[in-house]
């Protein structure tokens, strides 16, 4: 298990390395450090080590720039940050995949006091399929979206009937390109049952069902330090933003991402540290006398992608990096740490908690 990252309340300037600065957002993030006056190192993964730089390696905003050959690439980022005496390193190469990115983070923690922004290979290794992710989720006693591999017409009823409200969608585990998933219930009890009658369904030949949201996706980009949320942007999914480019939040959907978040980023314990996006379904549950917003969890991606997502052109974000204190050795997460609640792009002021 590697080791929790240390949490200071008063920021002294550090040298931080970001790799992938030949990206966007790599190179947004190192001229918001260097805004703040820290001293910033970029690097680029580069699967052939050739003398060719990316636009942002010229940058101002950088003291010194690196090449690193994936083929060596744990071996060449912890030489760089023995060079540099690098302090924090911010992977944000889309070269690399979390699993080497955490695999790094081990060698680099592991030989120096510099401290990593990224999973570490257990849950790097978890967040990476989506069994693994939703069995974690599941086992935290957070809400899940629900997936079956029935093999029986009765275990689909079963499920329908144990919850009468929830919508969801039925197809083989093995679809042809011409088959589309069914929708269950259908509008009365009668044509329920007789869709799933005509259902070839067996312990050979499973179906998948699965729950589907009335409302709508939603996709929630994390800063995660030391299992709190340091920063979050809701935004919808690209297939809905293309038809609803002016949609902002509820007030009450974005509160209640916000605390399903930090309730995700908590359960993590201090161990969780990176970027993730979690994809969540919001639907509605009927009471008696009221309807309810009802969020699930559908699925999660972490590592160096989710960086393009945040906003780094407010302070808050580079205030949640800059909790990370790694010489100190008094670790107590629940006394100091910044707080940042971005909700596409609506931002509130930083604050710290006594």
């Amino acid at each position: 298990m590697s080791k929790p990252i240390d949490l200071l309340v008063t920021v002294s300037h550090r040298l931080v390395l970001i790799t992938g600065i030949g990206t966007a957002h790599g190179l947004k993030l190192a001229r918001s450090w260097a805004v703040e006056g820290h001293r910033v190192v970029g690097a680029d993964v580069t699967d052939l080590d050739l003398p060719v730089r990316s636009g942002g390696s010229m940058s101002k905003a950088l003291v010194a720039f690196y090449r690193i050959p994936k083929a060596h690439y744990p071996s060449r980022l912890l030489d760089v940050i023995h060079r540099e005496k690098v302090d924090l390193w911010i992977p944000c190469s889309p070269k690399v995949s979390s699993i080497e990115d955490a695999m790094a983070r081990q060698v680099v923690e592991g030989r120096t006091s510099c401290r990593c922004i990224t999973l570490d290979t257990e849950l790097a290794a978890c967040f990476a399929h989506p069994d693994s992710f939703r069995q974690y989720v599941t086992k935290r006693g957070l809400p899940v979206l629900e997936y079956h591999k029935v093999q029986t017409r009765d275990s689909v009823h079963k499920i329908l009937h144990r919850s009468p409200s929830k919508a969801y969608q039925i197809s083989r585990a093995t679809p042809t390109a011409k088959e589309k998933a069914m929708s269950l219930p259908r509008r009365t009890l009668s044509k329920t049952y007789t869709m799933v009658s005509e259902i070839q369904i067996s312990k050979d030949r499973p179906w998948i069902l699965q729950q589907q949201s009335r409302l709508g996706e939603l996709f929630a980009d994390l800063l995660v330090v030391c299992g709190h949320v340091q920063a979050i942007q809701i935004r919808l999914s690209d297939s809905d933003l293309s038809t609803r480019r002016d949609w902002r939040p509820e007030e009450a959907l974005a509160t209640s991402v916000h605390r399903l978040m930090q309730t995700l980023a908590a359960k993590g314990g201090v161990h969780l540290t990176g970027h993730l996006s979690v994809r969540l379904l919001v639907d509605e549950e009927f009471e008696p006398y009221s309807v309810r917003h009802a969020i699930y969890i559908a699925g999660c991606t972490s590592g160096a992608r989710v960086v393009e997502n945040l906003p780094y052109d407010v302070p808050c974000p580079i205030a949640g990096y800059t909790i990370i204190n790694p010489f100190s050795t008094n670790f107590c997460p629940r006394r100091h740490f910044s707080r940042c609640f971005l909700a596409v792009f609506v931002v509130s002021p930083c604050t710290h908690d006594p």
